[in-house]
Parts: C-alpha cells; structure tokens; sequence
C-alpha cells in the first residue's frame, strides 16, 4: 500500500510536508488508475471519474478542499497561497451510478 500525491502545485506538496503527512509518491497527473495498486491511498484533486476508478479498484481518495479564485486557476501556488485558501483533506467514497442521461 502507498501513498501517492498527485497534484502539479508544489505548494500543496510543501503544505503537507508542513502538515506532517507523509506519501510515498508524487505524481503531476493521472492518466488512468493503472499505476495504483488497492489499498492505495491518492491525495489530490481528481476529476470525479478518476476518483471513483479509484475507489472502485479498492483504493481510498482523500480530496485537498480548495476554493481557488478566477484570478488563480491555472496558476503554479505556492505554498503561501495553498495556506492562504484554507486547505482541507477530505476521504470521499465515490461510485459510478450505471445510469445514462443521454443515449447517443
């Protein structure tokens, strides 16, 4: 089981360095949940339908909680900015639901 971070800011690494909460591993970006293994536990701020194949192979997901201004999005943050927005870790359990809205 590993713990792997998966965020581009390196701000938010450094604010869980502060925070004394330890992973194993440090990825900029998850393509597919491939490279995880169950029991892994992935901290970051996923696209919901990457949490929940994580989830579903048997991992946990712990979401970092950011409300980040207009003025900020596609920014490098520091970790002075990461603090600033009042960060939060959040364990979230999430399911595909099997229902189309939209039939193609």
């Amino acid at each position: 089981m590993s713990t792997i971070v998966i965020s581009r800011h390196a701000g938010l690494l450094r604010w869980l360095n502060e925070k004394g909460i330890e992973f194993d591993h440090h990825w900029t970006h998850l393509d597919d949940c491939r490279q995880l293994c169950p029991g892994d536990q992935v901290i970051g701020n996923l696209p919901i339908h990457l949490a929940a194949k994580v989830c579903k192979m048997g991992g946990s997901y712990i979401h970092v909680c950011l409300n980040v201004p207009e003025n900020l999005r596609g920014h490098e943050l520091t970790a002075e900015q990461v603090l600033a927005l009042n960060p939060e870790l959040r364990v979230y359990d999430i399911q595909e639901i099997n229902h189309s809205y939209f039939k193609s």
